[in-house]
This record gives C-alpha cells, structure tokens and sequence, in this order.
C-alpha cells in the first residue's frame, strides 16, 4: 500500500504514516518495505516482532 493509501484507510495524515514506518524501520534495523516484510514474515509468530534484538507483541 501507498502512504496515502494507508493515510486513508486509518484516517490518519500522511506525516502520521511516513512517521510511524520510519519508526518500524529504525526499531527493525532496515531501511525499506521489503526488508520490513521480510522481518516481519520471520518473526517467530506473526503477532511477535524483533524490537531491539529482543521479541515483542505486536499491538494491534
């Protein structure tokens, strides 16, 4: 999905987006989408996320 797709989607504004995936991008270490999938895709459970060298719930 588009940022602005996500904006949409979420009711959010678009800085809110670009804010919160640079966010998931420092706190998994990588710098675009298809690394971000690729971590998530291997994170021990899908509701489980590498935070920080350490596993983490998602929030939902």
């Amino acid at each position: 999905m588009t940022n602005t797709e996500i904006s949409a989607e979420l009711y959010v504004s678009i800085a809110t987006v670009k804010t919160h995936i640079a966010n998931a991008f420092t706190k998994l270490g990588v710098t675009n989408r298809v690394q971000l999938a690729v971590a998530v895709l291997q994170s021990p459970s899908p509701s489980t996320i590498k935070v920080g060298g350490r596993s983490a719930p998602a929030k939902e």
